[in-house]
């Protein structure tokens, strides 16, 4: 037996060349974190950016529907259909929002924000936003606001008679920076 022969560990049978399963598995691991990664980049690179993420959003929206009545106190609709928006980064109008809903959820979603029972005021109605098929409002609507939480201003026109979404309430709601 040879000094050299000593000094090297013993291999087992048959393993000699291979690297040791230590190495294997994290070798195995890099390279599953190394592709998580890439695939992650490739998924953010390809996924649309808002306002397209959102089919209710019409072009030009500053932030999303969410976002934006966080911000400002509003409660959305449950219950909403055909619902479109238009948000906007700078005043007077932060948000135009047009839906339909049945009466049971109108009722709610007033008194969630706060808002009287809608009346005749034509000084107080308001338009749809420009993507949505209400964009020159209603011609004989009622209408309510009230001045939200974080001192804006919500003015909502309603036609009991429905619009575009048929027999249903349809509604159309401004949130606006100037609540004086």
């Amino acid at each position: 037996m040879t000094h050299e022969s000593l000094d090297r560990p013993l291999a087992a049978e048959g393993t000699e060349g291979r690297p040791p399963r230590r190495r294997w598995a994290l070798f195995c691991a890099l390279v599953l974190v190394l592709g998580g990664l890439v695939g992650w980049g490739v998924h953010r690179a390809t996924e649309p950016g808002f306002p397209a993420s959102d089919s209710r959003a019409c072009a030009g929206s500053s932030e999303p529907l969410t976002e934006l009545a966080q911000h400002v106190g509003l409660f959305l609709p449950t219950g909403a259909r055909h619902l479109t928006y238009l948000t906007a980064s700078e005043p007077p109008t932060l948000l135009a929002m047009a839906f339909t809903t049945d009466t049971v959820h109108l009722q709610q979603w007033l008194g969630a924000n706060h808002l009287p029972a809608p009346k005749p005021d034509p000084q107080w109605s308001v338009t749809g936003p420009a993507c949505s098929s209400l964009e020159d409002g209603f011609a004989d609507p009622v209408s309510t606001r009230t001045t939200l939480p974080y001192g804006t201003r919500l003015t909502v026109s309603v036609d009991m008679d429905g619009g575009p979404g048929g027999p249903l309430p349809t509604v159309l709601a401004d949130v606006d920076a100037d609540a004086g």
